[in-house]
């Protein structure tokens, strides 16, 4: 995803320096690991696939909008420095997991809550509360784009209430592996 010149990075690269330069973007990671979930939700049994929520692959791809934060941005020294406008803080959350599960919570406040709690999981722990600053405004704007463009994609439709618990957590193992297998540059 990009705001006027910006380029924010989901995955880094090694350049011919071996230096950690932005690589992959956030949108084009969170597109590749919802089509993994789709494809994974297709070859489950019926009775399996019922557990997962309407949206399913939606909610998948929405895992990492959270890295469309200063906190996480920062991380990537190059990304820093092609970006004179940015200035590093430790006041920014820096756990993006924490500021896509509130993004997708802030989508229908009520009704998402556990299913980001699973979405916040997709690296193998429950997320605690923010600690620090996930930026307002162009980062705001950016991550609701993201999230536009994700819902336009793999469908608007998202659950209508909340997880039962085998659900919740039979979703997070589901976006951890589409994840995983999202993230290969090699497939």
């Amino acid at each position: 995803m990009t705001h006027g010149e910006v380029h924010f990075w989901a995955k880094t690269l090694r350049d011919a320096r071996g230096r950690e330069v932005p690589g992959l973007s956030v949108r084009d990671h969170c597109l590749n690991v919802g089509c993994m979930a789709k494809a994974l939700i297709g070859v489950l049994p019926k009775r399996v696939r019922r557990l997962l929520p309407q949206g399913a692959a939606t909610l998948a791809a929405l895992h990492d909008v959270g890295k469309i934060s200063p906190g996480f941005q920062q991380k990537c020294e190059v990304w820093v420095r092609l970006n004179p406008w940015f200035k590093k803080d430790a006041g920014y959350e820096s756990d993006h997991a924490k500021v896509s599960q509130r993004t997708v919570e802030q989508i229908s406040p009520g009704n998402l809550r556990l299913w980001a709690e699973a979405l916040g999981a997709h690296h193998g722990r429950i997320q605690g509360p923010m600690l620090g600053d996930c930026g307002g405004g162009v980062w705001c704007e950016e991550r609701t784009a993201v999230v536009r463009d994700l819902r336009r994609v793999f469908g608007a439709g998202l659950p209508r209430t909340d997880a039962a618990d085998a659900a919740e957590w039979f979703f997070a193992g589901l976006v951890t592996v589409a994840d995983w297998l999202g993230s290969d540059v090699g497939l």
